[in-house]
């Protein structure tokens, strides 16, 4: 098994279209990869699941990204998971809360690639080799 197969991102993203897309490419990069189309059913999986690192959509039914990351930051075990949220609304109130919530990253839909996102998740989780 190699590094990167042995580290789980969780893909949490309700338009599948979009997730299926990132699932994909971060699969091929060789990471076991998971997709969540919703909310709950997200926050469940981060439990359960005990991902390394999280990309995480802020429109979600259910339960939103925010709660979700208001949840997640609240548990010892999971304050310091890396979260980058990946968001069709980038507006500023949705930034500053989720940047007061330790995020890793925020993202456009419309202006990131999955390229970009895969060199983010690398440098997130083997910074010593960047």
């Amino acid at each position: 098994m190699s590094k990167k197969e042995e580290k789980k991102i969780l893909v949490i993203e309700d338009d599948e279209t979009i997730g299926g897309m990132y699932l994909e490419r971060i699969t091929m990069e060789g990471y076991s990869t998971i997709l969540i189309t919703d909310g709950k059913k997200g926050e469940d999986a981060i439990w359960s699941e005990e991902p390394h690192l999280v990309v995480l959509d802020l429109m979600l039914p259910t339960k939103s990204g925010v709660e979700i990351l208001e949840t997640v930051r609240s548990w010892p075990s999971r304050e310091n998971l890396p979260v980058i949220i990946l968001t069709a609304f980038p507006m500023i109130g949705n930034i500053e809360k989720v940047n007061d919530l330790n995020i890793a990253g925020f993202y456009s839909k419309a202006e990131v690639t999955p390229k970009k996102m895969i060199e983010h998740i690398n440098k997130i989780l083997f910074p010593e080799r960047n």
